[in-house]
């Protein structure tokens, strides 16, 4: 996890030898080394390059697709005459195009379909696919019979052991239940979720999900109590949110800044700021909205204070086409005159930006100071994104024999 917290992912290998989710490393690191473990810490930049190309080769092989999360999508095959050959062959090009092993599963509901994934990920049989419909029915109570109830989708540890006092513990007890009791104690996505397991499909495939808000952040390393570390720090969160507003033709009217000192140490002097500041005009502008984010920083950070965490959200979003720009009346020529040269400004970056690499133009703030950064000592490579980075084979030449 961040800063090499917590184990948060493990391969089946990993498993066997007993290592734990949510184990903070530090406890095992030394069993791991003893037994040949690879650790690697997190790597937002390559997880989100490799997502962007399975969801583009998914996406071309279907009618329609959802991308419900960096490593989960939903995709619409109702009209498809032979679906499972489909998803064979989605999975089969997802390895060979870009390394990364799949399930899929298949259902006449989202919840079932998602069911079937868990299906298909449990037992190796399946070969990477399970359809709900093409199981008997002895067949699928049988499988419903052998996972807990907590392994369908929308039922989280609460509801699970809420479900459990009323002795509905597996799958099967859920599927079985009376709905009319599951009514009298559980609120309307329950009931749905009960429904979609009965094959009554209740959530659409949403193919654009507008945006409703852009948040970045990050827990440092160590608590920092340096001014300029947290202005930093600050400056590359907004300067990151920025250019998604771009990449996705938003604006934005409403900046929110937060930090915090870490709760668990000193609760008792704890120091927690959420500000934000509504702007005169939406904007996509980096250099306008790191500015006002050191406005808020600046008039709430307290001297001699260590905070843990910062963050910004962008809000109040809106598609470009529908924003306009109605001039103050207190505007005057040099205002109009200074917008349209950060205008220009911005262009100019992103020209560099799509030639030379993202990292090629930055504002100073985002170098102030940089112990704010989070500790990831076993960062692998970002293979598919920076070419300084791109995996590199060396080939032994034998030597020349002579004649």
């Amino acid at each position: 996890s961040n800063n090499d917290g917590c184990i948060v992912a493990l391969s089946h290998e990993a498993k066997a030898l007993g290592l734990q989710r949510g184990t903070p490393y530090y406890q095992v690191a030394t069993f791991a080394k003893k037994n040949h473990v690879a650790v690697l810490s997190s790597n937002y930049e390559l997880y989100q390059s490799i997502s962007n190309r399975v969801m583009k080769i998914i996406g071309d092989m279907v009618p329609a697709i959802e991308i419900y999360s960096i490593d989960r999508a939903f995709a619409r095959v109702r009209l498809i005459a032979k679906p499972e050959q489909l998803a064979q062959a989605i999975r089969s090009r997802l390895l060979q195009w870009v390394g990364i092993p799949t399930c899929i599963g298949l259902g006449p509901t989202k919840t079932l379909a998602k069911f079937c994934d868990h299906l298909a990920k449990t037992y190796p049989q399946a070969q990477g696919v399970v359809s709900w419909e093409n199981l008997t029915s002895k067949h699928q109570n049988s499988l419903l019979r052998r996972n807990a109830v907590g392994e369908i989708w929308g039922i989280g540890p609460r509801t699970q052991a809420a479900l459990r006092r009323l002795d509905i513990v597996s799958s099967l007890d859920f599927y079985q239940a009376n709905r009319d009791v599951l009514a009298a104690h559980f609120a309307r996505p329950i009931l749905d979720t009960f429904d979609e397991m009965h094959g009554k499909a209740l959530f659409p495939l949403e193919t654009k999900i507008p945006r409703q808000q852009i948040c970045r952040s990050r827990s440092f390393a160590e608590p920092i109590g340096s001014r300029d570390a947290l202005l930093c720090a600050l400056s590359v969160h907004t300067t990151r949110a920025t250019r998604i507003l771009r990449q996705e033709n938003l604006f934005t009217q409403e900046i929110h800044v937060f930090f915090h000192t870490d709760p668990f140490r000193h609760p008792s002097s704890s120091h927690y700021v959420h500000r934000s500041v509504v702007l005169d005009t939406p904007t996509q502008n980096t250099s306008r909205l790191i500015h006002r984010a050191h406005a808020i920083a600046k008039r709430h950070i307290q001297a001699n204070t260590l905070y843990k965490k910062a963050g910004i959200i962008l809000s109040q979003l809106t598609p470009s086409q529908h924003t306009q720009f109605t001039p103050s009346l207190f505007d005057c020529a040099d205002d109009a005159l200074r917008t349209k040269r950060r205008e220009n400004l911005q262009k100019t970056i992103e020209k560099l930006e799509k030639r030379f690499g993202k990292h090629t133009v930055r504002p100073a703030s985002n170098q102030l100071d940089t112990s704010w950064r989070m500790r990831r000592d076993y960062l692998s490579p970002c293979y598919t994104t920076r070419i300084e980075e791109i995996l590199s084979v060396k080939l032994d030449t034998p030597p020349k024999t002579q004649p």
